[in-house]
């Protein structure tokens, strides 16, 4: 899940002396589209036989069956915002210690108070198994369990190992207490990588090559040890999809993107989007849920990466170049969903497990056919746990953020 300020952009070049870089407003309309992708998604989790619903909802099921690629958006928009103010001026603003404190300011305190909102939920209304994704996963000593696997792990390690952020290296932790939480400790664990690895080595071997190369560091573990150390669940091939924002970042700054000695042009970023988002959709047809489960989860995830990379920079280049982009930009620089990407990490943090917990009620208390659970879960529910998060965000969140958050009217595009 990315967690960037809105404005960081342009305020922390400028406290360096740089020259500002126009803030591109359609990232936190990304963000925060993106954001409630993953809450209408996440309904899915509860209907997983889309045979008993009606035609119209199974068409709505087809288009929100990828929450976890979404992840791998906020990714590649991370490793952008993050890159670009380093790109503008070489350097890491304050060394490593400074970036890591400025990132765990903005990161760590709404994730605890979530976090600790979350357990007293879980210790207050257990899951019944109607709700639960795992069967068999009901009573006190199960408690703690959302959408985790039905592992023999005690609740002290699940709440010891999210208070480390390291819950995601294990798949009985990383689903357990809220789920989507997994994505928060991938996320803080690519930081280190990213101020100790990824820039040093930048500056040696150039950016595009930390792509592979992250992949590699991620993917190496599943190949050689077949599943011994169930390492999907941390995504740690995410740091190439992190590289592929900074790839993106440096294409931004330099007016240009190089892969190697070859430039290429802003008007083929909307094409290599749209091979990249139809080689996507080919995986997923050809290999179902393994895409998203199996050993090959990776392929999925670094071809949505590449397809958001291309996207961004289609977007940041702009109508100079294509016409056709801004039919897009005005949905994503549209003022209320700017305003929906201000407070997108909140709406990840909050949403699950008040999602499971609603669904739970229905199921317990209303006799309603599985089509009416599915439309009162997209239509209501989901409004009302953005809402909530917004609550969430006034009181958890904007206390913590690095800048001001203000609206920008409109994006400035390269000239």
């Amino acid at each position: 899940m990315a967690v960037i300020e809105p404005q960081i952009l342009a305020v922390e070049s400028s406290e360096r002396g740089a020259v500002p870089r126009p803030h591109l407003a359609f990232l936190d309309g990304i963000r925060g589209l993106t954001a409630l992708y993953v809450v209408l998604g996440h309904t899915l989790l509860h209907f997983p036989d889309a045979s008993k619903l009606s035609q119209p909802a199974r068409w709505a099921t087809a288009l929100l069956r990828y929450p976890h690629s979404a992840v791998c958006v906020f990714i590649v928009l991370s490793g952008f915002c993050l890159m670009l103010p380093i790109a503008n001026v070489g350097e890491l603003r304050g060394g490593i210690l400074k970036f890591i404190q400025r990132r765990g300011h903005r990161l760590l305190p709404p994730y605890y108070i979530a976090f600790i909102l979350s357990l007293c939920l879980a210790l207050a209304y257990p899951l019944s198994g109607k709700s639960l994704v795992v069967p068999g996963s009901t009573g006190v000593s199960s408690l703690l369990i959302d959408e985790s696997t039905a592992r023999n792990i005690s609740p002290i390690a699940k709440i010891g190992s999210h208070l480390l952020l390291l819950h995601n290296l294990n798949s009985g932790t990383a689903t357990s207490i809220n789920s989507p939480m997994w994505s928060v400790a991938t996320e803080w664990q690519i930081y280190f990588c990213f101020a100790i690895i990824l820039i040093p080595l930048s500056r040696k071997v150039g950016t595009a090559i930390l792509v592979p190369l992250g992949i590699l560091i991620g993917v190496a573990p599943t190949l050689v040890l077949h599943g011994s150390w169930d390492q999907r669940i941390a995504c740690f091939w995410m740091i190439g999809l992190f590289a592929m924002g900074m790839v993106a970042a440096e294409a931004w700054v330099r007016g240009r993107l190089l892969i190697g000695k070859i430039s290429v042009s802003p008007t083929a970023f909307g094409w290599i989007t749209s091979i990249f988002t139809a080689a996507f959709l080919a995986e997923s047809e050809v290999a179902g849920d393994h895409l998203f489960r199996g050993t090959w989860l990776w392929v999925g995830d670094v071809t949505i990466g590449l397809a958001s990379t291309f996207f961004i920079l289609w977007c940041a280049f702009g109508p100079k170049f294509s016409s056709v982009v801004r039919w897009p930009l005005q949905i994503f620089e549209h003022r209320w969903v700017v305003g929906l990407g201000l407070f997108s990490y909140s709406i990840y943090l909050v949403h699950r497990p008040l999602q499971a917990r609603v669904f739970d009620l229905m199921q317990s208390r209303l006799s309603l056919s599985a089509d009416t659970e599915f439309w009162i879960m997209i239509v209501v529910v989901a409004p009302i746990l953005v809402g909530i998060a917004y609550l969430f965000h006034t009181v958890a969140e904007r206390p913590f953020l690095n800048t001001r958050v203000r609206l920008a009217p409109k994006t400035a595009y390269l000239a």
